[in-house]
């Protein structure tokens, strides 16, 4: 979660468009539509990097590099 946070401006990760067409049958409605589960995808993601550590990526790296943990 460190790592992410020093290298991201912020934690939005899903930007809509500001200035949508009212009269696009999609783009009024995108963000009531997909908003929420969007939100929810976001808390799973930064709770997901908050059980990684440094030192996991690091030895994820170095198992990558030896060879081993294809599917990782």
């Amino acid at each position: 979660m460190d790592v992410f946070r020093a290298v991201e401006e912020d934690e939005d990760l899903f930007h809509f468009q500001e200035n949508h067409n009212p009269a696009c049958p999609i783009g009024r409605i995108i963000h009531g539509v997909l908003g929420d589960r969007l939100e929810e995808v976001r808390q799973h993601m930064l709770a997901d990097f908050k059980k990684v550590t440094l030192a996991d990526l690091l030895e994820s790296i170095a198992m990558k590099e030896a060879g081993q943990g294809q599917g990782k």
